[in-house]
């Protein structure tokens, strides 16, 4: 195993350099505690080996549906 010294981004903001003996871009973020989920944005991919000097980016995305409701004036017509 070696040991890689890796810059870490969450969110677009730099986290810090970690080193680790992760094989995997995985590996290291379940080791460092991340939370995220499938729509959130990993790169390089979960899967891919973790290399020196890498720089490791995960963005959380998340979703909201907004509901308002609102009155429309109108005119009626008679005819």
């Amino acid at each position: 195993l070696t040991r890689k010294k890796v810059l870490t981004y969450r969110d677009g903001e730099s986290s810090k350099v970690v080193t680790s003996y992760a094989n995997q871009v995985g590996d290291l973020l379940e080791e460092m505690g991340a939370d995220y989920d499938e729509d959130d944005v990993i790169q390089p991919a979960r899967m891919a080996k973790l290399e020196d000097g890498m720089t490791v980016e995960l963005d959380h995305i998340e979703h909201r549906t907004e509901k308002r409701e609102e009155k429309i004036p109108y005119q009626q017509e008679v005819k």
